[in-house]
């Protein structure tokens, strides 16, 4: 029999979007960026990010 090759890493299961991706980076931050405050509520976690 004939296996059809299959590589797991070449396509996602499940696409990402560019909303959440947009999320992501606002959430965690990037190389250019900070992470964004998203709610009053996390500031105390947000603060050590930032300072981090």
């Amino acid at each position: 029999m004939e296996e059809e090759f299959y590589n797991a890493f070449a396509t996602p299961v499940a696409p990402v979007t560019a909303a959440e991706t947009l999320y992501n980076e606002n959430e965690t931050g990037t190389y250019q960026k900070p992470p964004k405050l998203m709610y009053i509520e996390d500031f105390k976690g947000w603060q050590d990010r930032f300072e981090n």
